[in-house]
């Protein structure tokens, strides 16, 4: 019945950028969590101690200076070979020659991790003391897509009614064209037909 539904649907889905999260809340637990997992993958012997005080100088002071500091100079390790890496551990590689701060760094590869990607890899992290914040991400994403799928949607119904007010426009007009022909060829026939007859009775008079 609407030809221009498809463009419309397509338009406001391409416009909703469903694949990008919105919120700053969002977007601090992921460069968090991204932070904490980088430390602990260059770190991998760290005692539990010294684990929970590094989610704490993370997460509730967001101080990554601090938490450099748990680690002994010499302890900075990466995975042990045969580890199965994780998608921003192989990312970390890319830049492992960069002589910026890790503050400067980890803005890069948090910004590199798409946050398809980023969720996606937070169903693989089995990690006990990481299961609050990773859920709190979750829950901050599936708040913010749902907030976006109704924006979507109010956008969408809103152009659907515009279009189908413009087709019940453009078909009452035609209606009403398709009238006003049928009238006016109607009282021209009729016009001919009274001619026709005032003729007819001249001539035989």
């Amino acid at each position: 019945m609407y030809p221009n539904f498809h463009g419309i649907y397509f338009r406001s889905i391409d416009e909703a950028k469903f694949d990008v999260i919105k919120g700053p809340e969002f977007k601090l637990f992921k460069e968090r969590l991204i932070t904490v997992r980088h430390l602990l993958e260059k770190h991998p012997q760290v005692v539990p101690g010294k684990r929970a005080e590094l989610i704490q100088a993370v997460f509730s002071e967001d101080n990554i200076q601090r938490a450099q500091k748990i680690f002994p100079p010499k302890s900075d390790k990466t995975n042990q070979p045969g580890k199965t890496s994780s998608l921003w551990s192989t990312i970390t590689g890319f830049f492992s020659g960069s002589r910026e701060t890790d503050e400067e760094l980890l803005k890069k590869i948090t910004k590199s991790v798409s946050d398809p990607d980023f969720l996606l890899q937070l169903k693989h992290v089995d990690d006990k003391d990481l299961e609050a914040a990773i859920q709190m991400a979750v829950d901050l994403a599936c708040a913010q897509l749902l907030s976006s799928i109704d924006t979507a949607v109010k956008k969408m119904t809103h152009r659907v009614l515009q279009m189908q007010q413009e087709v019940c426009r453009t078909s009452m007009q035609r209606e009403i064209e398709a009238e006003q022909r049928k009238e006016v060829g109607g009282k021209l026939a009729d016009f001919i037909h009274a001619i026709n007859e005032v003729s007819a009775r001249r001539g035989t008079s």
